[in-house]
């Protein structure tokens, strides 16, 4: 793949994927309280919106191209820990309402949310492009991920 022709490492291809997916994705605002939010891969490649599942689910197919190991992770999210944090009851008991992606490198795992890195939105039928991407929630450890993710079990 070209996009990680020039890397060395498992963690700088997961890194290009990474940008790659922020740059180029849109977090659709537009359709998050509408039944009409969830995204094929197809359609996120034509359009360039979709929400969490899609910037998870299209960081998968780009690293299962490269041959990475990696998997998504259902998680309740408060974006704002100050105000709405793990002291609200609501919070502490909410069910899934993001996903972010966790990959296998030879000896870890690397934790990583491209929704949250990526700044662009679509919002009011409009392409909204962010002046840069973040690397916030990049290979971030857990304590720090706890701080505003609660994960669920797999059943």
């Amino acid at each position: 793949m070209r996009l990680t022709s020039n890397c060395n490492t498992i963690r700088e291809k997961v890194l290009a994927i990474h940008d790659f997916v922020a740059k180029n994705l849109y977090y659709d605002y537009d359709s998050l309280n509408t039944s009409d939010w969830y995204r094929t891969i197809e359609q996120i490649s034509q359009t360039k919106r979709c929400v969490c599942q899609g910037y998870a689910d299209f960081v998968l197919v780009l690293l299962s191209c490269v041959g990475i190991q990696a998997e998504n992770i259902l998680c309740f999210a408060v974006e704002n820990i100050f105000k709405h944090g793990w002291s609200d009851a609501g919070n502490r008991k909410s069910e899934v309402n993001h996903i972010i992606t966790r990959v296998k490198l030879e000896n870890r795992w690397l934790y990583m949310d491209v929704t949250w890195d990526s700044k662009n939105r679509y919002e009011n039928g409009q392409y909204i492009k962010a002046n840069k991407i973040s690397h916030r929630y990049f290979d971030v450890t857990l304590p720090f991920l706890s701080s505003t993710h609660r994960f669920f079990e797999r059943k």
